[in-house]
Protein backbone atom coordinates (compact mmCIF):
# COMPACT_ATOMS: atom_id res chain seq x y z
CA UNK A 1 0.00 0.00 0.00
CA UNK A 2 1.21 3.68 -0.55
CA UNK A 3 -0.47 6.45 0.93
CA UNK A 4 0.96 9.64 -0.73
CA UNK A 5 1.09 13.72 0.38
CA UNK A 6 0.58 14.74 -2.81
CA UNK A 7 -1.41 18.04 -4.65
CA UNK A 8 -3.10 17.36 -7.83
CA UNK A 9 -0.03 18.60 -10.11
CA UNK A 10 2.55 16.65 -8.43
CA UNK A 11 2.96 13.22 -6.23
CA UNK A 12 5.54 13.46 -2.99
CA UNK A 13 7.26 10.29 -2.45
CA UNK A 14 5.18 7.41 -1.26
CA UNK A 15 5.85 4.11 0.59
CA UNK A 16 5.35 0.46 0.18
CA UNK A 17 3.29 -0.86 3.33
CA UNK A 18 4.79 -3.81 5.35
CA UNK A 19 3.10 -6.92 4.78
CA UNK A 20 1.36 -8.25 7.95
CA UNK A 21 0.17 -12.49 7.54
CA UNK A 22 -3.66 -12.21 7.94
CA UNK A 23 -4.82 -14.71 10.44
CA UNK A 24 -9.41 -14.34 10.57
CA UNK A 25 -10.15 -13.72 14.20
CA UNK A 26 -13.87 -14.87 13.85
CA UNK A 27 -14.59 -18.72 12.72
CA UNK A 28 -18.61 -18.00 13.30
CA UNK A 29 -21.39 -17.66 10.72
CA UNK A 30 -21.26 -13.81 10.20
CA UNK A 31 -23.53 -10.75 8.41
CA UNK A 32 -21.31 -8.60 6.31
CA UNK A 33 -23.12 -5.10 5.18
CA UNK A 34 -21.01 -3.82 2.90
CA UNK A 35 -22.86 -2.99 -0.56
CA UNK A 36 -21.33 -3.97 -3.42
CA UNK A 37 -23.96 -2.42 -6.15
CA UNK A 38 -27.48 -3.91 -6.30
CA UNK A 39 -26.50 -7.08 -7.96
CA UNK A 40 -23.91 -7.84 -5.20
CA UNK A 41 -22.96 -8.29 -1.69
CA UNK A 42 -19.36 -9.33 0.33
CA UNK A 43 -20.60 -11.84 2.31
CA UNK A 44 -19.06 -14.65 4.98
CA UNK A 45 -21.21 -16.65 5.39
CA UNK A 46 -24.91 -14.89 5.12
CA UNK A 47 -26.13 -11.95 3.04
CA UNK A 48 -27.59 -8.78 3.55
CA UNK A 49 -26.62 -4.70 3.50
CA UNK A 50 -25.89 -2.24 6.59
CA UNK A 51 -27.34 1.09 6.12
CA UNK A 52 -25.81 4.29 5.83
CA UNK A 53 -26.19 8.46 5.47
CA UNK A 54 -24.23 9.65 2.55
CA UNK A 55 -23.36 12.96 2.52
CA UNK A 56 -22.93 12.91 -1.95
CA UNK A 57 -19.70 14.27 -3.40
CA UNK A 58 -17.90 14.84 -6.69
CA UNK A 59 -14.28 14.05 -7.16
CA UNK A 60 -12.44 15.64 -10.39
CA UNK A 61 -9.08 14.22 -10.88
CA UNK A 62 -6.91 11.51 -12.58
CA UNK A 63 -7.41 7.97 -12.59
CA UNK A 64 -5.25 5.05 -13.24
CA UNK A 65 -4.61 1.36 -13.46
CA UNK A 66 -2.00 -0.12 -10.18
CA UNK A 67 -0.17 -2.15 -13.01
CA UNK A 68 0.60 1.14 -15.26
CA UNK A 69 0.51 4.50 -13.10
CA UNK A 70 1.52 6.49 -16.05
CA UNK A 71 -1.20 6.01 -17.97
CA UNK A 72 -3.70 8.13 -16.53
CA UNK A 73 -7.29 9.46 -17.44
CA UNK A 74 -9.11 12.50 -16.32
CA UNK A 75 -12.76 11.86 -14.58
CA UNK A 76 -14.78 12.73 -12.08
CA UNK A 77 -15.86 10.62 -9.31
CA UNK A 78 -18.74 10.80 -8.10
CA UNK A 79 -20.71 9.40 -4.68
CA UNK A 80 -25.10 10.40 -5.07
CA UNK A 81 -27.22 10.50 -1.12
CA UNK A 82 -27.47 7.00 -1.47
CA UNK A 83 -23.48 5.96 -1.69
CA UNK A 84 -23.91 4.60 -4.97
CA UNK A 85 -20.78 5.09 -6.45
CA UNK A 86 -19.99 6.17 -10.51
CA UNK A 87 -16.54 6.81 -11.95
CA UNK A 88 -17.05 9.10 -15.23
CA UNK A 89 -13.53 9.08 -17.33
CA UNK A 90 -12.44 10.38 -20.70
CA UNK A 91 -10.90 7.67 -22.94
CA UNK A 92 -9.76 4.22 -22.27
CA UNK A 93 -6.36 3.11 -20.90
CA UNK A 94 -3.67 2.06 -23.50
CA UNK A 95 -2.57 -1.14 -21.38
CA UNK A 96 -5.98 -3.15 -21.68
CA UNK A 97 -7.12 -1.99 -25.26
CA UNK A 98 -7.05 -3.25 -28.57
CA UNK A 99 -6.98 -1.87 -32.35
CA UNK A 100 -10.01 -3.74 -34.37
CA UNK A 101 -10.68 -3.36 -37.71
CA UNK A 102 -14.60 -3.14 -37.61
CA UNK A 103 -14.75 -2.87 -41.47
CA UNK A 104 -12.41 -2.44 -44.07
CA UNK A 105 -9.59 0.14 -43.53
CA UNK A 106 -11.61 1.03 -40.29
CA UNK A 107 -9.98 -0.03 -36.80
CA UNK A 108 -11.17 1.19 -33.80
CA UNK A 109 -9.53 1.10 -30.09
CA UNK A 110 -11.94 -1.71 -28.11
CA UNK A 111 -11.27 -2.29 -24.50
CA UNK A 112 -10.84 -5.55 -23.30
CA UNK A 113 -13.32 -6.77 -20.90
CA UNK A 114 -15.55 -5.16 -18.84
CA UNK A 115 -14.23 -5.59 -15.21
CA UNK A 116 -11.70 -3.31 -13.50
CA UNK A 117 -10.62 -5.27 -9.82
CA UNK A 118 -9.16 -2.25 -8.47
CA UNK A 119 -8.69 1.24 -10.03
CA UNK A 120 -6.63 4.60 -7.99
CA UNK A 121 -6.96 8.10 -8.44
CA UNK A 122 -5.77 11.41 -7.29
CA UNK A 123 -8.34 14.12 -6.85
CA UNK A 124 -6.96 17.29 -5.10
CA UNK A 125 -4.57 16.35 -1.88
CA UNK A 126 -6.75 13.31 -1.70
CA UNK A 127 -6.01 9.65 -3.10
CA UNK A 128 -8.58 6.80 -4.02
CA UNK A 129 -8.50 3.36 -4.23
CA UNK A 130 -11.93 2.11 -6.22
CA UNK A 131 -12.78 -1.71 -5.61
CA UNK A 132 -15.36 -3.93 -7.95
CA UNK A 133 -15.07 -1.95 -10.35
CA UNK A 134 -16.90 -2.94 -14.11
CA UNK A 135 -17.83 -0.73 -17.24
CA UNK A 136 -21.26 0.23 -17.87
CA UNK A 137 -20.90 2.19 -21.36
CA UNK A 138 -18.27 3.43 -23.84
CA UNK A 139 -18.24 4.39 -27.40
CA UNK A 140 -15.30 3.29 -29.41
CA UNK A 141 -16.31 4.76 -32.48
CA UNK A 142 -16.17 8.11 -30.57
CA UNK A 143 -12.31 8.02 -29.85
CA UNK A 144 -10.09 9.55 -27.61
CA UNK A 145 -13.03 11.95 -26.59
CA UNK A 146 -15.51 8.68 -25.61
CA UNK A 147 -16.62 9.30 -22.64
CA UNK A 148 -16.71 6.15 -20.41
CA UNK A 149 -18.42 5.40 -17.62
CA UNK A 150 -17.66 2.98 -14.77
CA UNK A 151 -19.49 1.64 -11.67
CA UNK A 152 -17.57 1.41 -8.42
CA UNK A 153 -18.13 -1.19 -5.64
CA UNK A 154 -16.52 0.77 -2.91
CA UNK A 155 -13.93 3.57 -2.44
CA UNK A 156 -11.59 4.41 -0.07
CA UNK A 157 -10.07 7.46 0.45
CA UNK A 158 -6.90 8.04 2.30
CA UNK A 159 -4.49 5.20 0.46
CA UNK A 160 -3.33 3.63 -2.89
CA UNK A 161 -3.15 0.01 -2.68
CA UNK A 162 -1.06 -2.14 -4.97
CA UNK A 163 -2.14 -4.09 -7.84
CA UNK A 164 -2.78 -7.54 -5.86
CA UNK A 165 -2.87 -6.50 -2.66
CA UNK A 166 -5.06 -7.82 0.03
CA UNK A 167 -7.64 -5.60 0.91
CA UNK A 168 -7.00 -6.07 4.68
CA UNK A 169 -6.87 -3.57 7.93
CA UNK A 170 -5.78 -3.66 11.93
CA UNK A 171 -9.23 -1.41 12.91
CA UNK A 172 -12.82 -0.37 11.35
CA UNK A 173 -14.36 2.57 13.27
CA UNK A 174 -18.92 2.74 12.49
CA UNK A 175 -20.87 5.60 13.84
CA UNK A 176 -24.47 4.19 14.16
CA UNK A 177 -27.62 6.14 13.61
CA UNK A 178 -29.30 6.81 17.16
CA UNK A 179 -26.62 5.48 18.79
CA UNK A 180 -26.63 8.67 21.24
CA UNK A 181 -30.32 7.46 22.40
CA UNK A 182 -29.36 3.76 22.73
CA UNK A 183 -25.75 4.59 25.30
CA UNK A 184 -27.84 7.54 27.13
CA UNK A 185 -24.66 8.82 28.39
CA UNK A 186 -23.15 12.46 28.54
CA UNK A 187 -26.24 13.93 28.47
CA UNK A 188 -25.78 17.82 26.75
CA UNK A 189 -26.89 20.27 29.49
CA UNK A 190 -27.68 24.19 29.23
CA UNK A 191 -26.55 27.00 31.81
CA UNK A 192 -27.73 30.16 31.45
CA UNK A 193 -27.20 33.32 33.53
CA UNK A 194 -29.20 36.06 33.83
CA UNK A 195 -27.94 39.44 35.29
CA UNK A 196 -30.18 40.61 38.10
CA UNK A 197 -29.59 44.20 38.00
CA UNK A 198 -28.97 45.27 34.18
CA UNK A 199 -27.78 48.31 35.43
CA UNK A 200 -25.04 47.06 36.57
CA UNK A 201 -23.19 46.35 33.34
CA UNK A 202 -23.70 42.36 33.89
CA UNK A 203 -24.49 40.44 31.15
CA UNK A 204 -26.49 37.09 30.61
CA UNK A 205 -24.58 33.95 29.79
CA UNK A 206 -25.61 31.12 28.26
CA UNK A 207 -23.22 28.08 28.21
CA UNK A 208 -23.54 24.14 26.84
CA UNK A 209 -21.96 21.16 28.44
CA UNK A 210 -21.56 17.62 27.89
CA UNK A 211 -21.08 14.96 29.97
CA UNK A 212 -17.59 13.56 29.36
CA UNK A 213 -17.07 9.72 29.12
CA UNK A 214 -14.04 7.93 29.29
CA UNK A 215 -13.60 5.10 26.60
CA UNK A 216 -14.96 1.60 27.53
CA UNK A 217 -13.28 -1.76 25.96
CA UNK A 218 -14.51 -5.07 25.29
CA UNK A 219 -13.88 -8.01 23.66
CA UNK A 220 -15.88 -10.08 20.76
CA UNK A 221 -15.33 -13.49 19.02
CA UNK A 222 -11.72 -14.56 18.38
CA UNK A 223 -9.23 -11.99 19.45
CA UNK A 224 -10.78 -8.89 18.25
CA UNK A 225 -10.90 -5.75 20.72
CA UNK A 226 -14.05 -3.16 20.85
CA UNK A 227 -13.91 0.30 22.24
CA UNK A 228 -17.11 2.29 22.82
CA UNK A 229 -15.68 6.14 22.64
CA UNK A 230 -17.29 9.29 23.00
CA UNK A 231 -16.73 11.95 20.79
CA UNK A 232 -18.17 15.82 20.52
CA UNK A 233 -18.22 18.20 18.06
CA UNK A 234 -19.42 21.95 17.43
CA UNK A 235 -21.40 23.06 13.97
CA UNK A 236 -22.30 26.89 13.19
CA UNK A 237 -20.30 29.60 12.53
CA UNK A 238 -20.52 31.38 16.24
CA UNK A 239 -22.07 34.45 15.64
CA UNK A 240 -25.62 33.34 14.46
CA UNK A 241 -25.79 30.28 16.26
CA UNK A 242 -23.37 27.25 17.75
CA UNK A 243 -24.27 23.86 18.57
CA UNK A 244 -22.65 20.91 20.31
CA UNK A 245 -23.38 17.52 19.34
CA UNK A 246 -21.63 14.10 20.52
CA UNK A 247 -21.80 10.51 19.34
CA UNK A 248 -20.42 7.11 20.19
CA UNK A 249 -18.37 5.79 17.72
CA UNK A 250 -17.43 1.70 18.44
CA UNK A 251 -13.93 0.52 17.15
CA UNK A 252 -13.18 -2.94 16.14
CA UNK A 253 -9.38 -3.52 16.48
CA UNK A 254 -7.21 -6.52 15.14
CA UNK A 255 -3.45 -6.91 16.25
CA UNK A 256 -2.76 -8.62 12.82
CA UNK A 257 -4.12 -7.31 9.22
CA UNK A 258 -7.63 -8.89 8.65
CA UNK A 259 -9.92 -9.00 5.56
CA UNK A 260 -12.03 -6.16 5.45
CA UNK A 261 -14.96 -8.51 5.79
CA UNK A 262 -14.34 -9.91 8.97
CA UNK A 263 -14.07 -6.16 10.28
CA UNK A 264 -17.54 -5.01 8.66
CA UNK A 265 -19.34 -8.94 10.14
CA UNK A 266 -18.41 -7.68 13.98
CA UNK A 267 -19.68 -3.87 13.12
CA UNK A 268 -22.68 -5.57 11.60
CA UNK A 269 -23.50 -7.40 14.90
CA UNK A 270 -23.46 -4.32 17.04
CA UNK A 271 -25.43 -2.38 14.51
CA UNK A 272 -28.01 -5.70 14.95
CA UNK A 273 -28.28 -5.53 19.08
CA UNK A 274 -28.83 -1.34 18.99
CA UNK A 275 -31.32 -1.73 15.87
CA UNK A 276 -33.01 -4.48 18.33
CA UNK A 277 -32.99 -1.94 21.48
CA UNK A 278 -33.75 1.06 19.42
CA UNK A 279 -36.88 -0.70 17.75
CA UNK A 280 -35.35 1.54 14.71
CA UNK A 281 -32.85 0.78 11.95
CA UNK A 282 -29.33 1.85 13.36
CA UNK A 283 -28.22 2.95 9.92
CA UNK A 284 -24.11 3.12 9.30
CA UNK A 285 -23.89 7.14 9.71
CA UNK A 286 -19.89 6.46 8.56
CA UNK A 287 -17.16 4.07 8.43
CA UNK A 288 -13.48 4.40 8.56
CA UNK A 289 -10.52 2.14 8.65
CA UNK A 290 -6.69 1.79 9.75
CA UNK A 291 -3.67 -0.06 9.40
CA UNK A 292 -1.10 0.24 11.84
CA UNK A 293 1.53 0.77 8.95
CA UNK A 294 -0.09 3.35 7.45
CA UNK A 295 0.91 6.72 9.74
CA UNK A 296 0.79 9.85 9.89
CA UNK A 297 2.06 12.59 11.61
CA UNK A 298 -0.46 15.10 13.47
CA UNK A 299 1.68 16.92 16.29
CA UNK A 300 5.17 17.22 15.89
CA UNK A 301 6.86 15.27 18.61
CA UNK A 302 3.46 12.98 19.26
CA UNK A 303 4.96 10.31 17.15
CA UNK A 304 2.55 9.12 14.11
CA UNK A 305 -1.01 7.88 14.15
CA UNK A 306 -2.47 5.72 11.51
CA UNK A 307 -4.26 7.35 8.64
CA UNK A 308 -8.13 7.06 9.55
CA UNK A 309 -9.26 6.19 5.79
CA UNK A 310 -13.23 6.69 4.73
CA UNK A 311 -15.15 4.18 3.60
CA UNK A 312 -17.60 4.31 0.60
CA UNK A 313 -20.18 1.65 -1.05
CA UNK A 314 -23.57 1.79 -2.36
CA UNK A 315 -25.74 1.11 0.89
CA UNK A 316 -29.18 0.19 0.13
CA UNK A 317 -30.36 0.95 4.12
CA UNK A 318 -31.37 4.50 4.96
CA UNK A 319 -31.57 5.72 8.69
CA UNK A 320 -34.99 6.15 9.54
CA UNK A 321 -36.59 9.35 10.41
CA UNK A 322 -38.11 10.65 13.76
CA UNK A 323 -35.34 9.35 16.29
CA UNK A 324 -36.18 13.03 17.49
CA UNK A 325 -36.81 13.40 21.61
CA UNK A 326 -38.26 11.99 23.48
CA UNK A 327 -37.15 9.03 21.56
CA UNK A 328 -37.43 5.70 24.32
CA UNK A 329 -35.48 2.60 23.28
CA UNK A 330 -37.16 -0.86 23.73
CA UNK A 331 -33.92 -1.07 25.65
CA UNK A 332 -30.86 0.73 26.34
CA UNK A 333 -27.01 0.05 26.77
CA UNK A 334 -27.52 0.79 30.57
CA UNK A 335 -30.37 -2.10 30.89
CA UNK A 336 -27.61 -4.68 29.32
CA UNK A 337 -25.42 -3.45 31.92
CA UNK A 338 -22.96 -1.34 29.95
CA UNK A 339 -20.41 -2.78 27.08
CA UNK A 340 -20.20 -6.14 29.27
CA UNK A 341 -23.79 -6.92 28.12
CA UNK A 342 -22.72 -5.80 24.58
CA UNK A 343 -19.23 -8.46 25.14
CA UNK A 344 -21.82 -11.22 26.23
CA UNK A 345 -24.26 -10.31 23.45
CA UNK A 346 -21.30 -10.75 20.80
CA UNK A 347 -20.44 -13.78 21.99
CA UNK A 348 -23.75 -15.57 22.35
CA UNK A 349 -25.09 -14.80 19.45
CA UNK A 350 -22.04 -15.60 17.26
CA UNK A 351 -23.57 -19.39 16.38
CA UNK A 352 -26.54 -17.34 15.46
CA UNK A 353 -25.44 -14.14 13.33
CA UNK A 354 -27.21 -16.11 10.29
CA UNK A 355 -30.61 -16.68 12.10
CA UNK A 356 -30.90 -13.28 13.66
CA UNK A 357 -29.81 -11.65 10.26
CA UNK A 358 -32.69 -13.80 7.90
CA UNK A 359 -34.82 -12.66 10.78
CA UNK A 360 -33.75 -9.00 10.84
CA UNK A 361 -33.60 -8.34 6.65
CA UNK A 362 -37.24 -7.19 6.44
CA UNK A 363 -36.61 -5.04 9.21
CA UNK A 364 -34.23 -3.39 7.48
CA UNK A 365 -35.53 -3.57 4.14
CA UNK A 366 -38.79 -0.33 3.19
CA UNK A 367 -39.62 -2.39 0.70
CA UNK A 368 -40.67 -5.96 1.72
CA UNK A 369 -44.06 -7.07 2.22
CA UNK A 370 -45.45 -8.55 5.83
CA UNK A 371 -45.57 -12.16 4.65
CA UNK A 372 -41.86 -11.91 3.44
CA UNK A 373 -40.92 -10.34 7.44
CA UNK A 374 -43.20 -13.68 9.15
CA UNK A 375 -41.74 -16.35 7.14
CA UNK A 376 -38.07 -14.77 7.02
CA UNK A 377 -38.90 -14.65 11.49
CA UNK A 378 -40.38 -18.33 11.47
CA UNK A 379 -37.34 -19.46 9.60
CA UNK A 380 -35.17 -17.87 11.87
CA UNK A 381 -36.14 -19.16 14.54
CA UNK A 382 -36.03 -22.73 12.99
CA UNK A 383 -32.47 -21.73 12.28
CA UNK A 384 -31.27 -20.84 15.79
CA UNK A 385 -32.95 -24.11 17.64
CA UNK A 386 -31.10 -26.24 14.85
CA UNK A 387 -27.63 -24.40 15.19
CA UNK A 388 -27.92 -25.91 18.79
CA UNK A 389 -27.68 -29.56 17.90
CA UNK A 390 -31.58 -30.28 18.55
CA UNK A 391 -33.81 -32.26 16.40
CA UNK A 392 -37.62 -32.39 16.27
CA UNK A 393 -40.44 -31.04 14.06
CA UNK A 394 -41.04 -27.04 13.51
CA UNK A 395 -43.29 -26.93 16.24
CA UNK A 396 -40.95 -29.05 18.65
CA UNK A 397 -38.36 -26.33 17.30
CA UNK A 398 -40.67 -23.55 18.16
CA UNK A 399 -42.26 -24.11 21.26
CA UNK A 400 -38.30 -24.74 22.52
CA UNK A 401 -37.22 -21.51 21.56
CA UNK A 402 -40.68 -19.75 23.06
CA UNK A 403 -39.19 -21.46 26.50
CA UNK A 404 -36.05 -20.18 25.78
CA UNK A 405 -37.78 -16.48 25.38
CA UNK A 406 -39.16 -17.23 28.93
CA UNK A 407 -42.12 -15.72 31.13
CA UNK A 408 -42.04 -12.07 29.05
CA UNK A 409 -42.51 -14.39 25.99
CA UNK A 410 -45.10 -16.10 27.65
CA UNK A 411 -46.81 -12.52 28.47
CA UNK A 412 -46.97 -11.66 25.37
CA UNK A 413 -48.62 -14.04 23.44
CA UNK A 414 -50.71 -16.07 26.30
CA UNK A 415 -51.51 -19.04 25.05
CA UNK A 416 -48.04 -20.43 23.88
CA UNK A 417 -49.11 -23.66 22.99
CA UNK A 418 -52.08 -22.39 21.06
CA UNK A 419 -49.55 -19.60 19.47
CA UNK A 420 -47.20 -22.11 17.98
CA UNK A 421 -49.98 -23.99 16.73
CA UNK A 422 -50.92 -20.82 14.35
CA UNK A 423 -46.96 -19.86 13.44
CA UNK A 424 -47.02 -23.53 12.15
CA UNK A 425 -50.10 -23.52 10.25
CA UNK A 426 -48.89 -19.53 8.82
CA UNK A 427 -45.48 -20.88 7.79
CA UNK A 428 -47.23 -23.76 5.96
CA UNK A 429 -49.61 -21.60 4.57
CA UNK A 430 -46.75 -19.31 3.42
CA UNK A 431 -44.40 -21.29 2.28
CA UNK A 432 -46.96 -23.55 -0.20
CA UNK A 433 -48.61 -20.21 -1.42
CA UNK A 434 -52.22 -21.48 -0.32
CA UNK A 435 -54.87 -19.28 -0.79
CA UNK A 436 -55.65 -18.40 2.69
CA UNK A 437 -52.33 -16.18 2.44
CA UNK A 438 -54.26 -13.87 0.48
CA UNK A 439 -56.24 -10.79 2.77
CA UNK A 440 -53.72 -11.84 5.74
CA UNK A 441 -51.40 -9.08 6.14
CA UNK A 442 -52.77 -8.39 9.61
CA UNK A 443 -52.13 -11.43 10.62
CA UNK A 444 -48.94 -11.95 9.19
CA UNK A 445 -47.87 -8.53 10.30
CA UNK A 446 -48.62 -9.47 13.94
CA UNK A 447 -47.40 -13.10 14.23
CA UNK A 448 -44.27 -12.14 12.37
CA UNK A 449 -43.49 -9.69 15.28
CA UNK A 450 -44.24 -11.69 17.76
CA UNK A 451 -41.93 -14.31 16.57
CA UNK A 452 -39.39 -12.09 15.78
CA UNK A 453 -39.55 -11.31 19.38
CA UNK A 454 -39.25 -14.81 20.56
CA UNK A 455 -35.94 -15.10 18.68
CA UNK A 456 -34.80 -11.71 20.15
CA UNK A 457 -35.71 -12.62 23.96
CA UNK A 458 -33.87 -16.12 23.09
CA UNK A 459 -31.23 -14.88 22.15
CA UNK A 460 -31.46 -12.26 25.71
CA UNK A 461 -31.33 -15.14 27.68
CA UNK A 462 -28.40 -16.91 26.42
CA UNK A 463 -26.61 -13.43 26.48
CA UNK A 464 -27.88 -13.32 30.41
CA UNK A 465 -29.09 -10.14 30.20
CA UNK A 466 -30.42 -8.58 32.96
CA UNK A 467 -33.31 -8.45 34.66
CA UNK A 468 -33.76 -4.62 33.45
CA UNK A 469 -33.45 -5.56 30.19
CA UNK A 470 -36.44 -7.77 29.84
CA UNK A 471 -38.49 -5.34 31.75
CA UNK A 472 -37.38 -2.11 29.60
CA UNK A 473 -38.50 -4.04 26.75
CA UNK A 474 -41.68 -5.84 28.25
CA UNK A 475 -42.53 -1.81 29.29
CA UNK A 476 -42.10 -0.28 25.43
CA UNK A 477 -45.50 0.77 23.86
CA UNK A 478 -44.25 -1.28 21.08
CA UNK A 479 -44.49 -4.89 23.15
CA UNK A 480 -47.56 -3.35 24.59
CA UNK A 481 -49.21 -2.82 21.52
CA UNK A 482 -48.13 -6.61 19.67
CA UNK A 483 -49.13 -7.59 22.64
CA UNK A 484 -52.67 -5.96 22.75
CA UNK A 485 -53.16 -7.83 19.14
CA UNK A 486 -51.53 -10.78 19.02
CA UNK A 487 -53.70 -12.25 22.34
CA UNK A 488 -56.58 -11.58 20.18
CA UNK A 489 -55.08 -13.45 17.21
CA UNK A 490 -54.36 -16.12 19.44
CA UNK A 491 -57.66 -16.49 21.18
CA UNK A 492 -59.54 -16.19 17.83
CA UNK A 493 -57.63 -19.20 16.11
CA UNK A 494 -58.61 -21.68 18.77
Amino acid sequence: MRRCEASATREAPCVKARQIPCQSPVGVEAIVRLGLGKTAALTVEAGTHGGIVVEAFEAPGRWWLPSNPDDRLSGTLVCDSEGNLTLKMIGAFRRVTNDVEVKPGVRIRQPDGNTYSRLLGQSGSDIYTLENCFRQSYDPLRGENSQQIVHVGQALRGALFEENEAFEFNALTVRLAGMQYWVRRGAIDQTSTFAEDRTSGELDQHSLTVEPMRPKAFRGPGVLALTLAQSTGWTGDGFTHKTLSQDFPVTIQSEKLVPLEVLMAEASAIQDLVSVGLGRVAAFTQVTVARADVTELIVPDSGPVPVSMELFAPWTLQADEGLKPPFVPRFALPHLGGVAGIERWLLATAAHRSALARAMRPHYSKGSFVGEAFFAAASAVEAYDRKLGNSGSYLTRLRRTAATAGPPFADLVGDVDQWSNKVKNLRNEVAHHDPAVDGAARTHFFFGRSVHLCLVLALLNDAEAPAAAFNALAAHRDFKWIQSEIANLVRDSR
